[in-house]
């Protein structure tokens, strides 16, 4: 759609309009931005305005329209003073854009109870069947008669242009475990530092810590941090711990 008219649009409605705040990488340059009566008239209107820079009303002049929308130029990239409370989650995630996250995820879905497990970099021969089949050792333990298995891999694809941030994969995990999930979920086991991570971000809880979380605004879970399967499978002494860890579940 042109800009004027679309601007036009939101002024008539109320609505401010934001632009960008971060030009992406190899991304081309804004015409409109660049429009040079657009740092004109902000020149010209900076005594009269004493707002900040992001606020003040601007008049453009383009296409025979006059409008005065509100938007936000800010040279080099750099981030205004005034923010908007939804722009809060899309700062985070440009912070964190450049740092790549690699990992896979066994879920166990029961009708109560889900198990979160971090796979290894490399399974040793066996190690994924044995690993399922305790999943099912553990989930009969509470009671569980029957599970479904899937996996999660992150990045989804791993072609240079696709998203591998730690928040988007912990969004990306959290919707996967939410559309998988029964209705009468009771408790999630998050196995290993990857699912406690990048499934309720717990990366700095240690096994046999709890807590409450949530997969929707009206539906309250327990979480429990746990070992991993294949650490369980390598040590006696934490798979002792492991179910040490998971006894007081039965009790909730």
């Amino acid at each position: 759609m042109n800009q004027i008219p679309r601007l036009t649009l939101l002024e008539t409605m109320g609505i401010k309009a934001w632009f960008a705040r971060y030009k992406l990488p190899n991304a081309a340059d804004s015409s409109y931005l660049n429009d040079a009566s657009l740092l004109n008239n902000e020149a010209a209107n900076e005594n009269k305005f004493k707002l900040h820079p992001a606020e003040r009303p601007i008049q453009v002049e383009h296409l025979n329209h006059k409008i005065a929308p509100v938007i936000s130029i800010e040279p080099e990239s750099k981030v205004a003073e005034v923010t908007e409370a939804n722009n809060i989650k899309d700062e985070l995630r440009v912070e964190q854009s450049d740092v790549v996250v690699r990992f896979e995820l066994n879920v166990y879905f029961s009708e109560q109870y889900i198990i979160v497990d971090s796979m290894p970099k490399e399974f040793k021969a066996g190690e994924q069947e044995y690993s399922a089949k305790l999943a099912a050792n553990i989930l009969r333990f509470f009671g569980q008669k029957s599970f479904q298995q899937a996996s999660i891999s992150w990045p989804i694809h791993d072609n240079p242009a696709s998203i591998k941030d730690a928040v988007s994969a912990r969004e990306y995990v959290k919707s996967f475990i939410k559309f998988q999930a029964k209705a009468g979920i009771k408790c999630i086991i998050l196995c290993g530092k990857d699912a406690a991570d990048y499934s309720f971000q717990l990366k700095d809880s240690k096994p046999g810590q709890s807590s409450i979380g949530s997969l929707d605004a009206n539906h309250q879970i327990k979480l429990l941090v746990n070992y991993s399967l294949s650490q369980l499978l390598s040590s006696s002494n934490m798979k002792a711990e492991f179910w040490n860890h998971c006894v007081p579940l039965l009790s909730d």
